[in-house]
């Protein structure tokens, strides 16, 4: 883990320990405590940037950040993070990418976030499935490429869904 990380995600345990009252106090709904203000107030504006700068095909970092403020973060904030932030870039990606120009496999910078975004990316199958379908009709059958491309997606593609695309 990044030495920095750990040092902010230990201090943040630290504040949240003293500020998050209504937790300590059994009230596990409440959402806009002392602790979720400084989160949101302080935290979030620097992630924010973060993301927006964010190159979506280095997935790693993001990710490892991610899992380490977990735990510190109020739900409902990690949502909005995976929602409002992630989300958008990774469609927009999905958006632009072309197999047959990119060099980088898709797979290879989306896949990552199956584990913390799971159900959330099923939105980008159906295009990502489209693009693929139409690079497959311009593939000469003994081009390997296309097994390479197409085989990462056979246990994330439901068997239904992959539409009779060749693996």
């Amino acid at each position: 883990m990044n030495v920095c990380i750990a040092t902010w995600c230990d201090m943040m345990c630290k504040w949240k320990a003293i500020l998050d009252v209504d937790r300590r106090h059994g009230d596990s709904t409440a959402t806009h405590n002392a602790y979720s203000k400084l989160i949101w107030d302080v935290w979030m504006p620097i992630v924010r940037t973060a993301i927006s700068h964010w190159n979506t095909r280095n997935a790693d970092a993001l990710i490892e950040v991610l899992e380490h403020w977990m735990p510190l973060l109020p739900p409902w904030m990690f949502q909005n993070i995976l929602n409002q932030l992630i989300n958008p870039k990774l469609q927009m990606e999905v958006d632009n990418w072309n197999p047959l120009t990119d060099t980088v496999p898709i797979h290879a910078w989306l896949h990552p976030w199956l584990p913390l975004m799971g159900s959330r990316l099923e939105h980008l199958w159906a295009p990502i499935r489209q693009k693929l379908s139409t690079a497959l009709s311009k593939w000469h059958p003994s081009d390997i490429s296309a097994m390479l491309m197409l085989k990462p997606w056979v246990n994330v593609f439901s068997a239904g869904a992959y539409g009779g695309l060749p693996v």
